[in-house]
Parts: structure tokens; C-alpha cells; sequence
């Protein structure tokens, strides 16, 4: 009987793309029915119908493009904020990257624009930093704790699977590192909350006192 490791071994990158794929459209149509609200029976779905870590595997990417959407909603959000108001705040430099722009020089010696890719790290400070700016909130996420830790080691978990050098190290997430992504989730959300409970708060405050100075 062929070990685990062996039956790795001849697994193909395809194949087990091929297994994540059909994972991720299983989703996409099981999501259009009323019953997928249920947790219990998202699970039970999953555990029936695929291996562990094809699930892995595609919470793993699921999850980093869910939070490069949600920074991508940030940098937008703070442009048109910045564009509405005539900021003078941002630099030239920060307002092309908030656009998700760079300029490179061709061969001809010539300014060409390109779409900005600085990674997912980098971007999510930067569109942090830049929606409390535009908001003028005072918001800090904490990048010295072991949550932001987590969130590293998941985008480098990410990148692994996504351009694996071996099928078997490569695509294989264990329990440690599965762990790593559940804390990176919940260290985002709770940063993301904390940013959007700071914004909530300061335009409540800001229409109380245009209540009372109408009132007055």
C-alpha cells in the first residue's frame, strides 16, 4: 500500500489545480442557493467532497484576494476623497499610487504608465495610512504583534502554493501554518473594524455638532 508522500509524489501542479478550481465553482454554486447560509453545512460539503488540503489551499488564496480587494476599495475611497476636497495633503507620488499607478521609462526614453504591484504588505500599510489621512483619523494598525506577524507568514503561504517549486513541500499547508491563517484573518478583521470604527464615530461626532450649532 502506497504511503501518503508516495501517492504526493505523483500528483501533479495541474491536477491539483485542476481539484482547487473545482472547489472554488462548487462554491460559487452552492453560494446561489438559500440553503448555504448554514455553516454546518458548508463544512460538512466540503469535507464529503474534497481533501483537506485542496480546502486549505483555496482558503488560502480566497482569503489574500478578499483583503487585496477590500485595500484596493481603500485606495479608491481616498483618492475620491482626496480629488474632492483638493488635498494638498498627498504627494504627487502618494496620488498616482493611490490610483494603482507607477511610470517606468521605455526604451525610447519614455514616460509609460503602468499598473502598480508592490505586494500585498506594502499596500496594506500604505492604504491604511492614507484612508486615516484623507479622514483625518488617528488610527494606527499595530504591525508590531504577532497578528501582523501571521498575516505575513499567509501571504507567503499564499505565494508558495500559487508558484510552488515542489508538489509535495510546496502545496502541502499543515496544521501550523492553517492556524497561522485563521490569526492573520482575524487580526485583519479586527484592524479593519478598528479603521472603520474610528471613521463611524468621528462623522457621528461631527453631526452632533452640527445638530447643536443648528439648534443654537
Amino acid at each position: 500500500m502506497s504511503s501518503p508522500d508516495e501517492v504526493l509524489k505523483r500528483i501533479s501542479i495541474t491536477d491539483l489545480t485542476k481539484k482547487d478550481l473545482e472547489l472554488a465553482y462548487a462554491l460559487v454554486s452552492l453560494g446561489e442557493e438559500k440553503s448555504s447560509a448554514d455553516n454546518h453545512m458548508w463544512g460538512a460539503y466540503i469535507k464529503e467532497k474534497y481533501d483537506q488540503q485542496t480546502a486549505r489551499r483555496l482558503y488560502a488564496k480566497m482569503f489574500i484576494s478578499h483583503i487585496e480587494s477590500v485595500l484596493f476599495t481603500l485606495r479608491s475611497e481616498a483618492l475620491e476623497m482626496a480629488e474632492m476636497n483638493s488635498s494638498e495633503e498627498f504627494s504627487q507620488a502618494e496620488l498616482i499610487l493611490l490610483a494603482g499607478k507607477t511610470y517606468v521609462l521605455s526604451s525610447k526614453a519614455e514616460a509609460t504608465e503602468r499598473d502598480y504591484s508592490g505586494g500585498i504588505k506594502n499596500d496594506l500599510k500604505f492604504a491604511f495610512r492614507c484612508f486615516a489621512k484623507v479622514f483625518d483619523l488617528k488610527y494606527k494598525p499595530d504591525y508590531s504583534g504577532s497578528g501582523w506577524q501571521a498575516f505575513q507568514d499567509a501571504v507567503e503561504i499564499r505565494n508558495r502554493i500559487t508558484h510552488p517549486k515542489n508538489p509535495v513541500i510546496s502545496m502541502t499547508i499543515n496544521d501550523n501554518e492553517q492556524e497561522a491563517m485563521y490569526k492573520a484573518l482575524n487580526w485583519f478583521l479586527e484592524t479593519y473594524h478598528g479603521l472603520l470604527g474610528e471613521l463611524r464615530q468621528t462623522l457621528e461626532n461631527s453631526m452632533q455638532r452640527r445638530l447643536l450649532y443648528r439648534e443654537k
